[in-house]
C-alpha cells in the first residue's frame, strides 16, 4: 500500500494472517474495508484462485524449459487481456514495461488506458448470464433454523443451527457439538427434524395360519406349500418403518 496507495476494499480468504488481531488493527488504522470469502468455497475468491492457477502453470513450464521465472512473469504482465483493454502493466502503470522482446521506445511512453471499468462490467455481466442459465436462487435462512452443513469438501453433512447471516451467501452455523462454522449457502441444506415416534406393537395384528391336519404320511393337507402363508396387517403410521 505504500507503493500503490491504500485501497478502498481488500478481499481475501480466511488465512491465519488475515484473521489475526494485528491485521484487523492494520485495516482500521489504514481505513480500508476488509472482506473475507466463504471458507472452503474457492469460487467466491475466484480471481485470486485463477491467478494462482496461471502462476503454477507458468512455473511448471519455466522449470521444464529451464527459463528464468522472473522473465516469464514480466512477459505475462505485459500480455494484453482478451476482453479488457491493455495489459496488467499498462492498467497499473499507465505504460508498457520493457522486456527482452524488441520494442519501439515510443511504445514505452505513458498512455492512459481507457474503457477498463466498462469492459470489466461487461465481462461480469456475460459471465453472470451464462452461469445463471443453470443456477437457481436458494432460499434465505433465518437464525435458529435447523440445517445440515458440509464440514469439509469431502465430508459428511452434519446437523447444525443457523446463528446469523453475514452476507448474501454466507452464514454462521453452530454444530451439535457446539463448534461454530462459517459456510457458504451452497454447503448448507435445510432439514426437517422428525418427531420421535413411539411404536405400540400391540396394535400389530398377525393373522394366524389356518389349522391344517397332517396326513398319514406326515405331509400338510390343504396346502400346496410346506410353509404356511401369513398376512400382516399394519397401522398406517408404521407403513414407512416396518418392512415385510
Amino acid at each position: 500500500m505504500a507503493r500503490h496507495g491504500i485501497c478502498e476494499k481488500l478481499i481475501t480468504d480466511n488465512g491465519p494472517c488475515y484473521a489475526a488481531h494485528d491485521f484487523e488493527a492494520f485495516a482500521k488504522e489504514y481505513e480500508f474495508e476488509h472482506v473475507t470469502s466463504s471458507p472452503g468455497h474457492s469460487q467466491s475468491n475466484g480471481k485470486a484462485e485463477s491467478a494462482v492457477k496461471i502462476f503454477k502453470s507458468l512455473l511448471r513450464k519455466a522449470t521444464t524449459d529451464k527459463k528464468d521465472i522472473n522473465i516469464v512473469l514480466l512477459d505475462w504482465r505485459n500480455t494484453p487481456g482478451e476482453t479488457v483493454p491493455g495489459s496488467p502493466a499498462q492498467r497499473l502503470f499507465g505504460r508498457r514495461t520493457k522486456t527482452l522482446l524488441p520494442i519501439a521506445t515510443k511504445l514505452l511512453e505513458p498512455k492512459i488506458v481507457s474503457d477498463v471499468i466498462p469492459s470489466l462490467m461487461d465481462r461480469k455481466r456475460k459471465q453472470a448470464k451464462y452461469y445463471n442459465r443453470g443456477a437457481k436462487d436458494l432460499a434465505l435462512l433465518s437464525p435458529g433454523q435447523q440445517v445440515r452443513f458440509k464440514r469439509t469438501e469431502n465430508g459428511l453433512w452434519l446437523e447444525a443451527v443457523v446463528i446469523k447471516q453475514l452476507n448474501d451467501r454466507s452464514y454462521i452455523v453452530k454444530a451439535t457439538d457446539g463448534t461454530i462454522y462459517r459456510r457458504n449457502r451452497k454447503f448448507i441444506r435445510t432439514t426437517v427434524t422428525r418427531p420421535h415416534v413411539a411404536f405400540d406393537f400391540d396394535d400389530i395384528s398377525i393373522a394366524r395360519p389356518a389349522v391344517v391336519n397332517s396326513g398319514t404320511n406326515g405331509s400338510l393337507s390343504g396346502s400346496s406349500s410346506s410353509r404356511p402363508s401369513r398376512t400382516v396387517i399394519r397401522p398406517a403410521y408404521l407403513q414407512d418403518y416396518v418392512t415385510t
